[in-house]
């Protein structure tokens, strides 16, 4: 009896917690809210199935096109910014990091990129939720773009799910750590070892650059050494 009470309340709790994220989502992907959103590969509709088994993919095709999931039109009126949650499945076992890299732009209704994030999944972890939060005008229409322009066929990522709620405004932003490549709040190996992976790829992400000197290379390398040497 007790068993069964807890277990009552613990799915009340969860799906009031899923309410209320449904209630203050300004746009989202699921398996049971997909329409109107735009999907650049015409042989891969965009289905509830397909989403459930990752089907929908960024990477860059074959023939060259960079597979792209563009979100409805929303409104960003007294919006400060907006807070993003992106469930991924990394496609195969040899990925690199810095190839599956998400890209995310907020754009008007112009297609003019607004504001663009780039994010670094984390390393030998196939599911994940990566999250990030954008600057919002405060005005207009304006919708979102994913893609991952470094991605091919052994770097692909499978989009499960996209949330998009409005962002909360802070006073006193923290500006993010020198060298966080992976943007979990510290400098460390995992950092070191993406900012190597990078080195040795011909595509890099423009977060491994912290010099600014337009090229990610041995001072960059030095940089982040330094960054925890002098913790």
């Amino acid at each position: 009896m007790k068993k069964t009470f807890l277990l009552l309340i613990t799915s009340l709790v969860v799906n009031t917690c899923l309410a209320t994220i449904a209630d203050t989502t300004i746009v989202e992907l699921t398996v049971t809210n997909f329409d109107r959103w735009n999907y650049n590969r015409p042989h891969i509709p965009l289905t509830a199935d397909n989403i459930s088994r990752g089907k929908i993919t960024l990477l860059t095709t074959d023939d060259g096109t960079l597979a792209t999931l563009q979100s409805p039109s929303f409104d960003c009126t007294q919006l400060d910014s907006l807070k993003i949650n992106i469930s991924i499945n990394i496609s195969h076992n040899n990925y690199k990091p810095q190839d599956t890299q998400v890209r995310v732009q907020l754009l008007n209704d112009s297609n003019q990129t607004i504001t663009r994030q780039d994010i670094l999944p984390i390393p030998d972890t196939p599911q994940q939720i990566l999250t990030t939060t954008l600057p919002a005008p405060g005005k207009g229409t304006h919708h979102l773009t994913f893609c991952a322009p470094f991605a091919d066929g052994n770097n692909a990522i499978s989009i499960r799910r996209i949330l998009v709620y409005p962002g909360i405004a802070d006073a006193n932003p923290n500006p993010p750590t020198l060298g966080d490549l992976n943007n979990d709040g510290k400098v460390d190996i995992s950092d070191i070892n993406l900012l190597v992976n990078a080195l040795l790829s011909p595509n890099q992400p423009g977060n491994t650059d912290l010099n600014n000197d337009n090229k990610t290379d041995i001072s960059d390398l030095n940089l982040i050494i330094n960054t925890i040497l002098s913790k």
